[in-house]
């Protein structure tokens, strides 16, 4: 799980929207922010392109990686000079099933 969370904070980092979308599943998907979910490789890199435009400095930093039961929770920090959404400095956290 730490390897996955490592190659996904370098992927948002890369600001390749196509790598982001290749940590998923052919039919997986990615919610950002209240936005309905991009489902499927396409949609997640459209999505996430949406993302790295609003925020073209965008440096992902994993904080921790918490393991409860069978889910991990990866802390992370945006950070991003750019306004845009999130907030710039905004802290969040998900959650990731194994």
């Amino acid at each position: 799980m730490r390897e996955f969370s490592e190659r996904s904070t370098a992927a948002w980092c890369s600001q390749n929207a196509v790598s982001v979308a290749a940590l998923y599943p052919l039919t997986g998907s990615l919610s950002v922010n209240s936005d309905a979910p991009a489902e499927g490789r396409k949609a997640i890199a459209r999505a996430a392109q949406a993302f790295m435009t609003a925020l073209p400095d965008l440096q992902l930093v994993m904080d921790d990686l918490v393991i409860l039961g069978n889910r991990a929770v990866y802390h992370w920090t945006l950070r991003s000079t750019k306004p845009g959404r999130p907030e710039p400095g905004a802290r969040f956290a998900s959650a990731v099933s194994k």
